[in-house]
């Protein structure tokens, strides 16, 4: 699935971001943690919730989740100062901040959530595209 906002493109399937079409470069935990924040953008996600999730239980430190936020804001053209990305909810988590919208068949865009099970392919496509508002189509 491929999560489009601003001039991103994050896609799950080829765990690669994308900035203007160029690969932007993610350590696996990285990317992980910005796909899990992404697809569960409806909420606040806590650091616990990071921890078993993306490291699977085992022991890590909440260093190393700020850490990889912190690496996840930078890949993204955010800061823990504007947080405008990546919000941080004081004693609760972090939240995923960006709209979208979804691309249709044959270029129509409609309004739409990321759901968690993605709908099936577009035609032509091979995955389906999300489309965040701001975002312009090459």
């Amino acid at each position: 699935m491929v999560f489009l906002f601003d001039d991103l493109e994050l896609d799950t399937s080829l765990f690669e971001l994308r900035r203007g079409g160029v690969r932007v470069p993610l350590e696996p935990q990285v990317f992980s943690v910005l796909a899990y924040l992404v697809a569960h953008r409806d909420r606040v996600v806590s650091k616990e919730e990071l921890m078993d999730e993306v490291w699977g239980g085992r022991f890590v430190s909440e260093t190393a989740v700020t850490s990889r936020i912190k690496q996840a804001r930078r890949a993204l053209g955010d800061d823990g100062k504007s947080q405008r990305v990546i919000r941080t909810v004081h004693a609760r988590g972090y939240r995923f901040r960006r709209g979208h919208r979804r691309a249709g068949h044959a270029g129509e865009a409609r309004s739409a959530g990321f759901p968690s099970t993605g709908p099936g392919p577009l035609r032509g496509h091979g995955r389906a595209a999300h489309r965040v508002p701001g975002h312009r189509p090459r």
